[in-house]
């Protein structure tokens, strides 16, 4: 996934490959990046974790997906 400009999220970003940020990234929740490189950004990043933003995001799926375990890791 890249992002160029202004990018504002709410909720849970799945990303099976790598992710590119060029300008203003904002996201509230959880981004997973399934990625086989590092995280690239060239500009401004927030990402500020909500357990309520990421149950709201699940909850739209009826109960299909689990929380099963978590894990934080700093970007680079």
């Amino acid at each position: 996934m890249t992002t160029n400009g202004n990018f504002t999220f709410k909720g849970i970003i799945y990303i099976e490959g790598d992710l590119k940020i060029n300008g203003t990234f904002w996201c509230l929740g959880a981004i997973i990046v399934k990625g086989t490189t590092t995280i690239k950004m060239n500009g401004n990043a927030a990402i500020l974790y909500s357990s309520e933003a990421i149950q709201t995001a699940l909850a739209k799926y009826g109960g299909q997906f689990v929380t099963l375990n978590w894990r934080q890791v700093p970007l680079q």
